[in-house]
């Protein structure tokens, strides 16, 4: 793995044993924020556009990882990187007794996600209803619940990061 200079290596994982992903920062060097799957050390984020360029950046610097974000601090700036949410898969979904429907995921702990639902398939992103946020409780393992409705027999979700 190269992580494009001296910067001081840190890890992250969902947690505390899976999806672990080591970062580094390509300081004095490329100046980007290197992320690199920790089991098969793949490339998982390999530092971004050209606004994501961090001036600046001294040896063995390194960072922090916060609520489903990166923090980088150098001369003076502090530089936020969104972590690529790890995939995931809607599990347990369930039709509760009033009707509402639930389903639950695991991802970072902190992470920002957003609900989505719509009952026409064949409709843009751009015109499904936003539902509100997904809360994680305990910590990593998240949880939506949409109430009942008796008028729209097949509802649709997806659910987004940020």
């Amino acid at each position: 793995m190269d992580q494009g200079g001296r910067g001081s290596p840190f890890i992250t994982s969902t947690d505390g044993t899976n999806n672990v992903i080591v970062w580094g920062i390509g300081a004095e060097d490329d100046q980007r924020l290197h992320g690199f799957d920790g089991d098969t050390g793949a490339v998982v984020f390999s530092g971004g556009g050209a606004n994501e360029l961090m001036a600046g950046t001294h040896r063995y610097q390194t960072a922090i990882a916060a609520r489903g974000r990166i923090y980088v601090a150098t001369d003076g700036r502090i530089y936020a990187f969104s972590v690529p949410a790890s995939p995931f898969v809607l599990s347990n979904p369930t039709i509760l007794d009033d009707g509402s429907f639930q389903f639950r995921f695991t991802n970072i702990p902190g992470m920002s996600f957003t609900a989505f639902r719509t009952t026409n398939l064949s409709l843009p992103f751009s015109k499904w209803t936003s539902l509100g946020t997904v809360v994680d409780d305990p910590p990593g393992q998240f949880q939506f619940t949409d109430g009942p409705s008796e008028t729209e027999p097949s509802r649709f979700y997806r659910v987004r990061s940020p």
